[in-house]
Order: structure tokens, then C-alpha cells, then sequence
């Protein structure tokens, strides 16, 4: 009983991380890249309406004046829209790199704790890899935003 609410207690962290921190990182990204456009952005946060709503939402969002996109370059747009999936790649190769170090030490030290670590890393690369895909061929993705608004303001 107690393997598996340290389980539960594990799989919550991780949870934990990749919801909250990397999405944040996402759409921080997202603001970076429009402040070096020399556009506002603020992220919102989604959080009360995924808990009434069954339809989930994305959990933040990074708004901007869509006014000002439309007078920018191409490569700025690229950099805005595709920001977001730079820094899922980040850290996809953080996480994986981590998880490769503490399979070797799991391999030379058989201890619970790294076991455990290295399931939340393996199982955070597996979300990061999800999300990323998502991310990239989903409508409404950060790539088909980008291309909706190239096509639509040709600048």
C-alpha cells in the first residue's frame, strides 16, 4: 500500500511540473518574443475555467495586440508563434538528458528514490513529447496560428 501513494505522490509532482512550470515557460516564451517585437504580451491564466468545464482549455494563454502583429516582419512572426515550441524543445532535451544521468546512476546504485526520479523524468519526457506534437499539428497549434496569420496579413 504505501508503493503506491508514494506512487501517487510522484505522479502528482510531475503533474504538478508539467502543467503549471512548463506551461508557463511556453507562453513566457511566447511574451519574450514579442517584447523583442517590440509588442505587449501578458499571460493569463486559465485555471478556474479547466476546473468547471469539462472541455479543457489550454491552462495559460499569452495575449497581445493582434493590431501590431499584423505591421511586424515575417521572421518576427515566426519567432513569436514558434517561441513557444523552441522552449518545449528545451526542455525535452533537459529532460531527457536528466533521464539518461539518473538511469546510469540507477544502474550503479540501485536505490528506490532514483527509481522514482527516474519514472517522473521519463514520464515528463512522454508528456513533453505529447504536448509537442499537439503543439505542432493540432488546430489551433502554435504552428497553424502562425501560418492562419501569415496568409492572412502576407507582412
Amino acid at each position: 500500500m504505501g508503493i503506491i501513494i508514494r506512487f501517487l505522490i510522484w505522479f502528482a509532482i510531475v503533474v504538478f511540473v508539467d502543467l503549471i512550470i512548463f506551461t508557463y515557460l511556453h507562453e513566457w516564451a511566447h511574451k519574450r518574443a514579442l517584447k523583442k517585437a517590440g509588442i505587449k504580451g501578458t499571460i493569463k491564466w486559465n485555471i478556474r475555467e479547466n476546473i468547471k468545464h469539462i472541455k479543457a482549455k489550454p491552462l495559460a494563454t499569452c495575449y497581445f495586440d493582434e493590431k501590431k502583429l499584423k505591421n511586424i516582419s515575417y521572421e518576427k512572426k515566426k519567432d513569436i508563434f514558434l517561441s513557444g515550441v523552441k522552449m518545449d524543445l528545451i526542455i525535452l532535451l533537459g529532460l531527457s538528458a536528466l533521464s539518461i544521468i539518473f538511469w546510469f546512476l540507477l544502474v550503479l546504485n540501485i536505490r528506490w528514490l532514483w527509481f522514482y526520479i527516474l519514472v517522473m523524468f521519463n514520464v515528463l519526457i512522454f508528456i513533453k513529447v505529447w504536448h509537442l506534437i499537439n503543439n505542432l499539428f493540432k488546430k489551433d497549434s502554435d504552428l497553424d496560428k502562425f501560418l492562419e496569420n501569415c496568409r492572412k496579413y502576407k507582412g
